[in-house]
């Protein structure tokens, strides 16, 4: 099951100005993935200001000896903050790959048994000529760029939204696949924005880039030192059996520097406690002048940084108000971040259509801070999210069900025991 995270909503379009974000997070909404159930997907944001998304990051060398891998932690964007210590947990230098453009190099990663962060490097092998750049970055200055308006370029991934038809729109825009879905029906992408706006499909390939028809974004099109720019496109994954991590690469995190070179940062979860052992693949292509050349695939290993600590959050009641029962209820907590899960079930009669769990503190400040996901059928629900790790956990949590408006309709009190 694919979820919506924070990451698909800072790829879907690159450099947009920032009242298209409020266009597209009016547009998301479900769709049925089965004759049998009804899924509900939502993206869960209570804390992060997407508009924020694309703030303009300022161009930042990376400091000698300095960890770099938390330095935009506990922004707007990214607001789970570490615990003092997650530094030591942090290994560097793992690889690096080129081919005829660039040098790829993984500076720095760590894994906790449920998320992977990573700060990736790519160097230009002639930075006096060249320096790299992807659309994602939000660093382009105009003092350094040549600007121009073109229509907004869709990034990597899977969205959908809603057309001027009230119809809805699947769009996936993958390094191999590209494929438009109107009310379940595949349909043509068009060459063209005009034909895209009058056939509802709100997209169109412009060549082998896909862009959104209705919106306009500016943009670099050249440096004004004369370097030329070399694009890229990355991804990371990894095996099958070790569980999809939840999230893309953070293109929206990336930084032009000042030698040429980008930095990009990466940081995804878990649906699930995965394996002690994980190997991350690191796959894509940088493109000069129209040539795109594969980057050789680059594979890591990183062990668990330390052991799994998970707390069960046991209720003075399982029903809340009536209408949902709460059957697990568990948070696993690193000192990178905080796991909370919850699995709940709608009762029969409740006049909550889709009924929304959340943890707070007993002061009612909900601890759902990043980025999470909730799926689900007319019955049965999961919910996953981040949350800012503690040290230690409070004794007592409070679960919170909310209706769609996110107005509170119950709460219950809950002990937290730690699992031994």
């Amino acid at each position: 099951m694919r979820h919506i995270t924070q990451e698909d909503f800072r790829g879907l379009y690159r450099t947009a100005p920032p009242s298209l974000y409020d266009d597209v997070r009016a547009a998301l909404a479900p769709l049925p993935e089965g004759k049998e159930q009804t899924v509900v997907k939502k993206k869960i944001s209570i804390s992060i200001v997407l508009a924020a998304a694309l703030a303009i990051l300022s161009v930042t060398a990376l400091a000698a000896g300095g960890i770099q891998l938390f330095r935009h932690n506990g922004t707007e964007n990214n607001p789970i903050v570490p615990l003092d210590g997650a530094e030591e947990l942090v290994v560097t230098k793992l690889g690096q790959a080129e081919n005829a453009h660039a040098i790829l190099s993984v500076e720095e990663a760590v894994y906790d048994g449920q998320g992977v962060m990573a700060l990736l490097k790519l160097t230009p092998k002639d930075t006096e000529r060249f320096a790299m750049y992807n659309p994602y970055c939000q660093d382009a200055q105009e003092e350094v760029y040549e600007m121009a308006a073109a229509h907004a370029r869709v990034g990597w991934g899977w969205f959908t939204t809603e057309n001027q038809h009230g119809s809805t729109v699947e769009v996936s825009n993958e390094h191999d696949f590209r494929e438009v879905q109107i009310d379940d029906q595949v349909v043509p992408i068009p060459d063209n924005p005009e034909d895209a706006i009058a056939s509802g499909t709100i997209v169109y390939m412009d060549g082998d880039v896909m862009r959104v028809a209705d919106r306009e974004a500016e943009g670099p099109v050249a440096r004004k030192d004369g370097r030329a720019l070399i694009d890229y496109d990355f991804s990371i994954s990894t095996p099958e059996e070790n569980g999809l991590l939840n999230g893309l690469l953070s293109n929206g995190s990336a930084e032009g520097q000042d030698d040429g070179s980008a930095l990009i940062w990466y940081n995804a979860y878990g649906e699930n406690v995965m394996a002690d052992d994980l190997e991350l693949t690191i796959a894509g292509t940088t493109t000069l002048d129209g040539e795109a050349i594969p980057m050789p695939e680059l594979r890591i290993q990183l062990k668990r940084a330390e052991p799994e600590r998970r707390y069960r959050l046991v209720p003075e009641t399982d029903v809340l108000a009536g209408q949902v029962k709460l059957n697990e209820a568990a948070i696993n907590v690193s000192r990178l971040r905080s796991y909370v899960y919850l699995d709940y079930e709608r009762l029969p009669g409740a006049e909550l259509e889709i009924p929304w769990l959340r943890v707070t503190d007993e002061a009612g400040k909900s601890l759902m801070e990043g980025r999470g996901w909730m799926s689900g059928n007319d019955t049965n629900f999961l919910s996953q999210y981040e949350a800012q790790p503690f040290e230690p956990l409070p004794d007592r949590l409070v679960i919170e069900l909310a209706d769609e408006d996110d107005n509170v309709v119950d709460r219950v009190r809950c002990e937290v025991v730690e699992e031994k």
